[in-house]
């Protein structure tokens, strides 16, 4: 069966001029059977809508804030840093692929929130400072490859589906999270102290998205790589 091919949504540099993608992502699609192929960061229908045509699946990979414009407020001032571009090339992917419903989607950290946004949620702008049930810092580059919390996998979801367990053991490292969650989305797990951690989309052939980074972890924790897995196993499904 031919490999299906994967592209991943980029991250830029501090001095914008380089785009940067965590080799954790290339090698999870890797080891899952898939072909990673980074996207550039443009907003041009034409060359984003070609290599949609070109792939299987979509990695929506992680990065900075998703301006708060996108889902009707103004700017915290605890909110970090923001590249309207790319808001602009996602929420185009993400609208591309919501309405074909053609292509397995995964999204990852930002991902999550760039879809519940695509999909007319919102999110808190900075934990520590709006969240009132918060506990734990979320942000804790300390463990970027190891455990920093449990994820509760709600039953009968995507999610429970692929790692076939009641509870994970991921690493933390953002500062956002999902607020209100989009109408057409369910949550399929949730942090210790009641953050939405995990969602997905009924209404699709394979959309999951995740608040933490497993492609920091999947190279020794198998239930990351099984998210990889699922997804690509589900891109090579959906070949002709």
């Amino acid at each position: 069966m031919q490999k299906p091919r994967i592209i991943i949504t980029p991250a830029l540099s501090d001095n914008q001029r380089n785009l940067l993608i965590n080799r954790g992502y290339y090698d999870s699609v890797l080891r899952a059977g898939g072909i990673p192929i980074l996207l550039p960061l443009t907003d041009d229908p034409a060359v984003l809508d070609a290599y949609l045509a070109s792939c299987e699946g979509v990695l929506f990979s992680g990065g900075p804030d998703v301006h708060p414009h996108r889902y009707g407020e103004s700017v915290h001032p605890a909110c970090g840093t923001i590249n309207e571009l790319r808001d602009t090339m996602e929420l185009y992917l993400l609208q591309r692929l919501l309405a074909e419903k053609s292509r397995p989607i995964f999204c990852i950290c930002r991902g999550i929130q760039v879809l519940n946004v695509a999909l007319h949620g919102t999110l808190y702008q900075d934990i520590p400072t709006e969240y009132s049930g918060f506990v734990f810092s979320h942000s804790q580059p300390e463990h970027e490859c190891d455990h920093a919390h449990h994820v509760t996998v709600v039953e009968n979801t995507l999610l429970s589906e692929i790692v076939q367990c009641s509870s994970l053991s991921v690493n933390s490292l953002h500062h956002q999270a999902i607020l209100s969650l989009a109408p057409a989305l369910r949550s399929c797990g949730v942090s210790e102290d009641g953050l939405i951690e995990s969602v997905y989309l009924p209404d699709y052939p394979f959309c999951l998205g995740v608040q933490w980074h497993p492609e920091r972890l999947a190279d020794h924790d198998p239930h990351s790589q099984m998210l990889f897995n699922a997804f690509c196993r589900a891109c090579s499904d959906m070949k002709p």
